[in-house]
């Protein structure tokens, strides 16, 4: 039987029986002198080559979880829809009866709005004439889709005539129940005395004020 020195020590047959279990287990002889030291054999602790991969092991997957939150060079982003142009961007209005649809001088086909200044023959034609293009204005404004069809030929300016529908609607005959303008190709007489007679003059109750 191994016995221990007297002194506390861990000299003896004891210490290098301990000692050649701790070279295997892959201890310093400096840990075995500290370990004596404190009175407890040594390797008992944390293995220093375990401590190292619980480590490396902890690196590995802090970069891994960092790498998946950052964005990859070849990585694409979802393409944002394409904004199409408002109805104010693609139309501008001339007149009561005359638009610029993507470009294109559009004259309203069947449609004849009272003529501003200095082409208007009286006051009232002129005021009608701005009535008639603010409102169009505002209905452009509030529109949500506008489309044109020709109909075939040109007015003396070179403006096409064509059926423009605004929401689905057809805006000639919208402009016409709202009293802005009259149903004929041709002029009309808007300083002429008011009268549903003359041909293609919008109804008197189309030009009434409706709030009283």
């Amino acid at each position: 039987m191994t016995r221990m020195r007297q002194d506390g020590g861990c000299g003896g047959d004891l210490a290098r029986e301990e000692g050649a279990r701790l070279d295997v287990g892959g201890a310093s002889p400096e840990l075995r002198a500290a370990s004596c030291r404190r009175g407890k054999a040594p390797g008992d602790g944390r293995h220093p080559l375990r401590v190292s991969l619980s480590t490396l092991t902890m690196t590995i997957c802090i970069a891994a979880a960092l790498t998946g939150c950052s964005p990859q060079k070849d990585q694409k982003l979802p393409s944002q829809p394409s904004l199409q142009p408002s109805l104010t961007e693609r139309v501008r209005v001339l007149a009561g009866d005359v638009l610029v649809i993507d470009g294109q001088h559009i004259r309203l086909t069947g449609a004849y709005g009272p003529q501003g200044i200095p082409d208007a023959r009286c006051w009232a034609e002129a005021l009608a004439a701005k009535q008639a293009t603010v409102a169009l204005r505002k209905m452009i404004v509030d529109g949500r889709t506008i489309s044109f069809k020709p109909t075939g030929g040109q007015d003396v300016f070179g403006r096409t005539y064509a059926t423009v529908s605004l929401n689905g609607v057809d805006l000639g005959q919208t402009l016409y129940d709202e009293g802005l303008v009259a149903k004929t190709k041709g002029a009309f007489g808007w300083c002429r005395p008011l009268s549903e007679a003359s041909e293609g003059a919008p109804t008197v109750n189309s030009v009434m004020d409706a709030g009283y």
